[in-house]
């Protein structure tokens, strides 16, 4: 498995070249984003009871994630559910980031659960 290196941006929304904005585009209006390209219930649907995989994929309303708790307004969002592979918490939340989210908010995660389940 290879892995793409990147230069990070905290500037404004750009260029996309060094870095990215989904993360903002995809986190949840209610916090820090649009809360563009949601889950649907299909999607949902497809997990077996106790999936551990659907946790980590979807963020429902009342989830805590990053030790924020996520509050979905249904009259801005449609299905009701957020992606988690995108999900930023204030402090670390730029206006842009690096191309590798996932990487960066699998480490954060890793650090919230070394605290307890506290974010810094």
């Amino acid at each position: 498995m290879f892995e793409i290196q990147f230069v990070s941006s905290n500037d404004t929304f750009g260029p996309i070249s060094v870095g990215t904005t989904n993360n903002i585009f995809q986190n949840n209006r209610k916090t820090f984003g649009y809360g563009f390209n949601n889950p649907t219930q299909n999607l949902v649907d497809e997990f077996e009871p106790n999936d551990p995989r659907l946790e980590a994929t979807v963020i429902k309303d009342g989830d805590v994630v990053l030790g924020v708790r996520n509050t979905i307004d249904r009259t801005e969002n449609e299905t009701g559910y957020l992606n988690r592979k995108a999900a930023i918490v204030r402090p670390n939340a730029p206006e842009s980031g690096p191309q590798n989210i996932r990487k960066n908010a699998l480490r954060r995660c890793a650090t919230d659960e070394s605290r307890g389940g506290r974010s810094a």
